[in-house]
């Protein structure tokens, strides 16, 4: 979604620094040192950035050969050519450019912290609510961001990247900035008192 590796970087260890901020308030949150620095960031999220950058690039640069599924030599090339039909005729690249100026810098910093944010959520929401880890509405609720924050992520890149004098943010970056407010109100609500130990 984001497709900028700087700034899953950004997000990678920002997050690990909330899990160092709100362990004394979570307590699956508490985690060596080497679980939070090693594993989560040194192996699995490098990981996971590097594969997905390498996906990105792989499908920013892929040519097409439209030649006919009679034509094609093998079953495997048939094949191949039914799968290319459900990908897009084009990628878009995503230039989101922090530091192009202290404006920019500021709205780049926004979409990070609301990521962050609904990432937190899910862990607040859970503990508040009194919400079971093996529970599927945990991961309903995870398929449902996914699905909401791929248009998202795409209108609020292509309002940042608009150089039109009078422009609007789309309607599922209002939708998905409300949803996070009523989360974070939701874990205000039924998390009042549940916290003794506050920092």
């Amino acid at each position: 979604m984001i497709r900028n590796q700087a700034l899953l970087w950004v997000l990678s260890i920002g997050f690990e620094l909330m899990e160092l901020t709100f362990r004394h308030m979570l307590p699956n949150f508490n985690e060596c040192w080497w679980d939070s620095i090693i594993l989560d960031i040194l192996i699995c999220n490098w990981f996971g950035i590097w594969a997905g950058m390498h996906t990105v690039r792989y499908f920013d640069g892929k040519t097409y050969e439209w030649v006919g599924l009679s034509r094609q030599p093998s079953i495997m090339g048939k094949v191949k050519r039914s799968l290319s039909q459900f990908t897009p005729a084009q990628w878009d690249k995503d230039q989101w450019q922090p530091f192009m100026g202290p404006l920019r810098f500021i709205q780049v910093l926004f979409l990070c912290v609301v990521f962050m944010m609904v990432e937190l959520n899910t862990f607040f929401l859970k503990f508040c609510l009194w919400i079971p880890p093996r529970n599927p509405l945990v991961v309903y609720r995870l398929i449902l961001w996914w699905l909401i924050a791929i248009p998202t992520i795409r209108e609020y890149n292509s309002y940042l990247q608009d150089s039109k004098p009078v422009k609007k943010v789309g309607a599922f970056c209002w939708l998905s900035v409300a949803i996070c407010i009523v989360e974070l109100l939701i874990c205000m609500k039924f998390g009042h008192g549940l916290f003794h130990d506050p920092m």
